[in-house]
Formats: structure tokens, C-alpha cells, sequence
């Protein structure tokens, strides 16, 4: 979801002043540039993981807003970064996760991380990170031209790595759209951006595309969306259940349960097999006011001529 929404809640109230206060003064700052950066931060110990049959791949916006927008930052993004750590998840996709408090955890000594750097933006990054147990040898970001209100200052777009797999590389797309029920019109022309970049990158034979989309099954933007990944090859693993959920879940808004958390796999050799993960308490606390998606896929071996087209690259 987008955090700006989320005012209703006394502690959130609490910070609108001092947030108004920095919009007001980085907002011309913010808007003069849209281009972003991507840092790698290589696993401090890295373990050479053997070909497997299969990839867990997983996604989850860690509602790690800055204070005092967001509850227990810290030991909620402690406790997700240590299930991953225990789980040995391949790739997990991370949104919201601004400043210290829920970046510092996720520096994890056996997985490879990639982040978003844009200092033209409020905090300093979209808040999307990437984690992988398998080297990550490219990293970019790409800002959406296409945003409205406080959700342009933050830069949001997408996050792109190149997973360096033992045999071959998986592209990455990770990505958070506009939220705002009303915002349906802004996410169409997100999403129109999303897949002029992934034709662009159609030499890629095995890539994923996951993230907080904003929307989901019965929304016309969302229809859009699988339409033109169904064209490129995509297929939609969906664990058939909402992932931000009121009823559920107290650190999410009150309004009707949706599945807006999604995982797209291209180049797979067998359908995804998706589930609802975080979605339990993890020593007393949510994860987050999200709950995330994993999806167990078997890619197909990478093809002769995009092994050559690595080699001559």
C-alpha cells in the first residue's frame, strides 16, 4: 500500500507535521531529478549454492516507513530477516524497507543485497531491496515518469538485478506501483512503463517480476497488467488469498481484503506453486502489514544462444 494513505492512525498523525515540514523543503530537490542509482552489497560470507531443481522466490512490502509512521520498524525487520536467513530463500524482493531501522537488518552475512539509491528523493531511495542467496552481478533502478503526490517524492519504480544462478542468470523486477483506490489511471501508465522496459529487455530469457502492485484480480489496471505479461511469456503465481487484510491483520487499513502482492515467473520449466507466507506472527509481532507471496519454480535450462550473448557481452 502507500504510506501516505495510512494517516488515520494516531501514531502516523503524530508525524505529518515534521513530514510536511521536509516536503516542503526538498520538494523542488525531489522533483528536478528522476533518475536513480542501485548499490550492491556483496554477502560478507557467501555460500556457493549448488544447482537445484527448484527457486523459492518470495515478495513482501515490510511496512518499514520512518518513524513515527510505522511500529516496531527494527525487531519487525529483524525477525523477517532471520526467518529468510533460516528458510534459505533464493530471492525475496523487499518495498518499504526506508531508512536505518528496516535497511540495517537485512544486511545479512550469506545473502547478496541489492538496493536503491536515489537521493533525489525524500528518503533517500524508492525502499526497494533486493536479497539473494546467489550473486547478484547487475544492479539499476528505473523511476516512474507516471506518480502523483507525496508518492513521487519518494521515487517509487523499479528495481532491477541480475541474479548470477549457477546456470544462468535470472533477471529481477522488483517494483511498487501507485496506491490510492483512485489512483487507478496512474498505475495503468506505470504499468504501460513496466512492460515497454521488459520488451526492451526481452533478450533475458528467465525473469520474475514481483512486488506490491496496488492491485489486483477484478481491477481493470490488473487485467491490463497480466495481458501484456501473458503476451511476453509470463504466467501470474498467485497464492488466491488477500495479502493486505484488515480483518487479519491490525497493522493493515480498514478497508476491503485484496491480493495486491504478486509474483510473475518467465522462462519456467513447470507452473509455479504459490503460497501466503508472513503471515503469522513471528515472536509475538507481524511482519508487517502486508503479507508476502513465495512461489517454488523450476526454470528452464538456459538456452544455447543466450549463453553466447552473455559471452559476448
Amino acid at each position: 500500500m502507500g504510506w501516505y494513505r495510512r494517516r488515520h492512525r494516531p501514531w502516523r498523525r503524530q508525524g505529518r507535521l515534521l513530514l510536511l515540514l521536509a516536503l516542503s523543503a526538498l520538494a523542488l530537490w525531489t522533483t528536478a531529478s528522476r533518475s536513480g542509482r542501485a548499490a550492491i552489497l556483496p554477502a560478507a560470507r557467501p555460500t556457493a549454492a549448488a544447482p537445484s531443481a527448484t527457486l523459492r522466490l518470495q515478495t513482501l512490502n515490510v511496512f518499514g516507513l520512518p518513524w513515527p509512521l510505522a511500529p516496531d520498524v527494527e525487531p519487525r525487520c529483524r525477525r523477517i530477516a532471520d526467518r529468510v536467513a533460516a528458510e534459505d530463500v533464493d530471492v525475496i524482493a523487499l518495498q518499504e524497507a526506508w531508512g536505518e531501522d528496516a535497511s540495517a537488518p537485512f544486511a545479512m552475512p550469506e545473502h547478496h543485497r541489492a538496493s536503491c539509491c536515489t537521493p533525489a528523493s525524500l528518503f533517500g531511495s524508492s525502499g526497494l531491496m533486493t536479497l539473494s542467496r546467489h550473486p547478484i552481478r547487475h544492479a539499476e533502478t528505473r523511476v516512474f515518469a507516471a506518480a502523483v503526490g507525496i508518492e513521487r517524492l519518494v521515487s517509487k519504480g523499479v528495481l532491477r538485478t541480475i541474479v548470477a544462478l549457477p546456470d544462468g542468470d535470472l533477471d529481477v523486477w522488483n517494483l511498487h506501483l501507485q496506491s490510492g483506490l483512485a489512483d487507478v489511471a496512474v498505475r495503468r501508465a506505470q504499468i504501460d512503463e513496466l512492460l515497454r522496459w521488459l520488451v526492451a529487455a526481452a533478450d533475458q530469457p528467465r525473469q520474475v517480476v514481483l512486488g506490491d502492485f496496488n492491485c489486483g484480480p477484478g481491477d481493470a489496471e490488473f487485467a491490463h497488467l497480466v495481458d501484456g505479461l501473458r503476451a511476453l511469456g509470463f504466467v501470474h503465481a498467485s497464492c488466491g488469498l488477500p495479502t493486505y487484510d484488515a480483518t487479519q491483520n491490525p497493522l493493515a487499513m480498514a478497508e476491503a481484503p485484496r491480493e495486491i502482492d504478486h509474483l510473475f515467473v518467465r522462462g519456467h520449466r513447470t507452473a509455479p506453486v504459490a503460497r501466503r507466507v508472513y503471515d503469522r506472527p513471528i515472536d509475538g509481532l507481524l511482519p508487517s502489514d502486508h503479507f508476502g507471496v513465495e512461489a517454488t519454480v523450476a526454470l528452464e535450462p538456459r538456452p544455447r544462444d543466450a549463453a553466447d550473448y552473455e559471452s559476448r557481452r
